[in-house]
């Protein structure tokens, strides 16, 4: 008997606890959508950028890195050079004007642009003739041409004979405790890809 009446009070309290969640009101699909969204309408700053590949806006370097410690590096983080915290670093799948260093790799450049300054368009071949374009608002930062081969800073290295940067596909910069970082794809998506920093090249071919 007093089993039974243990599995009624079960029961009980089961149809009960079953019986508030069904009571229990349903939400709206308007009352769950609760995550707000913002429009933020986009400014068109510099145009004519072949092969628009990667972008990073270059951002400070913090002292104890590579580049504060260095003289020769530091300077160039100065405002309006070509590593100005201000300015972005843009990859593109031209060489504006350069003679490719290895015909057998595609073209491509890293830019530095200076982007509070209005609109303005990328000069075609600009780097045929001068490294800055637009009194300095367009830097040619790195591209698959010789001056920016790894041998031009390191010729004892085993990838000595590889450019800098060759088709690019992505930029990351280590304001930490490192520098610009350049991934590229030479020979398409389907050859051997490249990893690269400029400032003192040195290039890692997989």
């Amino acid at each position: 008997m007093k089993i039974t009446l243990i599995l009624l009070g079960v029961l009980f309290a089961f149809l009960v606890q079953v019986t508030r969640l069904q009571a229990a009101p349903i939400p709206s699909k308007t009352e769950t959508n609760t995550i707000p969204t913002y429009e933020k309408k986009a400014d068109l700053i510099v145009t004519d950028i072949l092969g628009l590949s990667g972008i990073r806006q270059i951002g400070p370097f913090h002292a104890g890195g590579p580049i504060p410690s260095n003289p020769a590096f530091l300077i160039e983080t100065l405002e309006g050079s070509v590593l100005d915290p201000e300015r972005l670093l843009v990859g593109s799948a031209s060489n504006y004007g350069l003679d490719l260093y290895n015909r057998q790799m595609r073209p491509g450049a890293i830019l530095s642009l200076e982007v509070n300054q209005g609109r303005y368009a990328v000069p075609k071949n600009f780097a045929a003739t001068d490294k800055k374009a637009l009194n300095g608002k367009v830097m040619l930062y790195s591209a698959q041409s010789r001056d920016y081969i790894n041998g031009y800073y390191n010729s004892n290295a085993i990838t000595q004979d590889l450019p800098n940067i060759s088709n690019p596909t992505y930029i990351s910069i280590n304001n930490a405790f490192g520098r610009p970082w350049q991934a590229s794809s030479p020979f398409g998506i389907n050859g051997p890809g490249l990893i690269s920093r400029h400032l003192q090249n040195s290039n890692i071919l997989w």
